[in-house]
């Protein structure tokens, strides 16, 4: 790389490519001609914005050359990840969507004070869709190499995984050298010392096969998600950028994830409360023990966060899994109508990679489920 500083202020975007373009040619051309045929150097490409987060771990906005003979070049922005979370194969999707969306946020104001508040705005925005639950399950979905031998003394969690689905249904795991999907679901609440309360688990005791999740309708560890799988990424990014940068992305995060934990425990939350509390009432929108349709906590965050009413959230979270199980039926019924596919049902689709075949089973569920709580009376 060649650092090149020059002041671009009062420029259009085209004349100041342009600008760099010629002068990056002038060098490369200069280059050559000293090393007289010992090294021949060609310029492609260069960036406009870089932003350096640690050795051989940096984000750039790369801006591509293209030229053809007799035409005026052509300019094709572009961002490029080096050494962070968003390039990795085992990182989970919903950090690569985050990170790109406020590093492009970031990189259309080529890093002004208006683009990082609205990179700011932008992670808090999908951090609150996140807790809400807005996300599809294939954003969810972790996956790690299955090897035949580990060195270490317990098996980690896909391995696990893959023991669980051999005793469920002996030749449905996967096989060596591939690679084993699963995903991360809540610890099981458990009665200790008179009061409901999560039960401590390893990373192994809760991972899942996804299939099996959405089965068995297990609830995801949204803050297993969060602070494992965001938090780190996305601090050493906006580390460099704002002051007490955890505080002002995960201040309210924090306290939600506090407040819903508070909650569970003393109203008794999860598979054993279910069984133990035989009467009373439960709140449409958090299904917590309450004597109303929607709980005073829900209302208070309904109005802090979505400035609505708490029926008013109701109907837009049943009205968007409603819409979010049509699109996906119908992106199934697009795959089977381009792929000629001899029988038109969606449900017989046995392509069990396809990351819709797992949003359209999840989007199911969940419709089912707000669908049942419209139909009481409020």
């Amino acid at each position: 790389m060649v650092r090149m500083p020059l002041d671009t202020s009062g420029m259009t975007e085209d004349t100041a490519n342009r600008m760099i373009a010629r002068l990056s040619r002038e060098m490369a051309d200069t280059v050559n001609r000293d090393m007289d045929g010992y090294l021949t150097i060609d310029f492609e490409k260069f960036s406009v914005y870089t932003l350096f987060i640690a050795p051989k771990c940096y984000i750039m906005l790369l801006v591509n050359v293209v030229s053809k003979p007799g035409q005026d070049d052509t300019y094709k922005t572009a961002a490029y990840f080096k050494g962070v979370e968003s390039t990795r194969r085992d990182a989970a999707p919903t950090a690569k969507r985050i990170i790109a969306g406020a590093v492009k946020s970031i990189f259309d104001a080529r890093g002004s004070r208006e683009s990082i508040l609205a990179a700011v705005f932008e992670v808090r925005k999908q951090l609150r869709r996140l807790l809400d639950g807005q996300y599809d399950l294939s954003e969810f979905v972790l996956s790690k190499q299955y090897n035949a031998n580990y060195a270490t003394p317990s098996p980690p969690a896909h391995v696990q995984v893959v023991e669980r689905m051999r005793a469920r249904d002996p030749g449905s795991e996967p096989a060596v050298g591939s690679r084993v999907a699963f995903v991360m679901v809540k610890r099981p609440v458990v009665l200790m010392r008179g009061a409901f309360r999560e039960q401590k688990a390893k990373a192994g005791d809760l991972a899942e096969d996804p299939r099996y999740a959405i089965a068995m309708n297990l609830a995801l560890d949204i803050e297993y998600y969060i602070r494992r799988k965001l938090v780190n990424p996305l601090m050493r990014i906006f580390q460099h950028i704002i002051a007490n940068a955890e505080q002002v992305l995960f201040g309210d995060v924090y306290r939600e994830l506090d407040a819903r934990r508070r909650i569970s425990s003393s109203d008794a939350e999860g598979e054993i409360g279910r069984y133990l509390v035989t009467r009373g009432a439960r709140c449409r929108m958090c299904n917590r023990i309450n004597d109303k349709t929607i709980c005073d906590y829900c209302e208070r965050k309904a109005q802090e966060f979505d400035q609505c009413t708490g029926r008013e959230l109701f109907d837009r979270r049943l009205q968007y899994w409603q819409q979010r199980k049509q699109k996906c039926e119908d992106d199934c019924r697009g795959c089977q109508a381009a792929n000629d596919a001899p029988v038109r049902n969606i449900d017989a689709c046995t392509n069990e990679s396809c990351p819709n075949w797992l949003n359209r089973d999840y989007a199911r569920k969940q419709a089912v489920v707000w669908e049942c709580a419209s139909k009481q009376q409020w």
